[in-house]
């Protein structure tokens, strides 16, 4: 009897021992199963990692590539702005050529009228100097600093010049204070034309060596006008300049055209 509960009793241990084993086995094997997965995610892993940075190696290849096209295009920009400002400073020169060369082709026009009229004073021929002036007639000042013009002659007073024997008030006497009453011939000849002015050794053209443009302050009276003055800066050399004389000639454009509306005597005053 004690053999037979002796073998019941190793036979259960016996099978205890084999499930034990089997359950261990199942254990391992599962464990097994799941490390065996871990070594494929890992794979797996390690295989889209690399694809990764691959692509990442890619992906910067490209950003370098843009970023040295974007340097290219910056560069070219500024070169493109160098070379556009270079441009624009040598348009600027240009048209600074240009500007100076209209002025003098402008300046050349005045100056040929101004000479014109010069002609017709020094060969006091009045007729034809009345076709030189303006509609609105010609203003006459004696001195810079005058007020006013006192006189100003329509172009058929300037046409009879030569004949006309009123005697007229053209201003102040300069030291004096007498009034300047002269007949037009006589006032054209001492207070215009009393100098050889057509060889004057000095012609300018809006602006004035005597002080004329800052002196004067009857501009204001004509409409846009421009000048050209005759100057000789000395006659004899113990006067050290006092005995400087001048003819200053204003025109406005009348249709274009270069018309005589003042003419101011310039000389020293006291």
């Amino acid at each position: 009897m004690k053999k037979v509960i002796v073998f019941i009793i190793v036979s259960s241990l016996l099978l205890s021992s084999c499930k034990a084993v089997d359950l261990v086995s199942n254990k391992i094997d599962e464990k097994k199963s799941e490390s065996l997965q871990k070594d494929s995610d890992l794979e797996k892993f390690k295989s889209d990692n690399d694809e990764l940075s691959e692509k990442n190696e890619e992906l910067q290849k490209e950003v370098d590539v843009l970023k040295e096209d974007l340097e290219k295009a910056d560069k070219s920009a500024k070169e493109k702005e160098t070379e556009l400002e270079s441009l624009k400073k040598s348009n600027e020169e240009i048209q600074k050529e240009l500007d100076k060369l209209k002025e003098n082709e402008e300046n050349k026009v005045i100056v040929e009228e101004a000479l014109a009229v010069l002609k017709t004073l020094k060969s006091e021929d009045y007729e034809a100097l009345s076709k030189h002036v303006g509609g609105s007639g010609l203003n006459c000042i004696p001195y810079y600093f005058s007020p006013a013009p006192s006189v100003s002659l329509t172009q058929e007073q300037i046409a009879d010049i030569g004949n006309s024997e009123d005697v007229l008030e053209w201003g102040v006497s300069d030291g004096i204070g007498d009034p300047i009453e002269l007949i037009p011939s006589d006032y054209f000849e001492e207070y215009v034309y009393n100098q050889d002015f057509i060889n004057a050794p000095i012609i300018s053209v809006n602006q004035s060596l005597s002080g004329f443009d800052t002196a004067n302050t009857n501009m204001n009276m004509y409409n846009d006008p421009e000048y050209v003055e005759f100057y000789f800066d000395s006659f004899e050399k113990q006067y050290e300049g006092m005995d400087w004389e001048s003819l200053v000639l204003i025109f406005e454009k009348e249709d274009g055209q270069y018309k005589l509306v003042g003419v101011v005597h310039g000389c020293w005053q006291i």
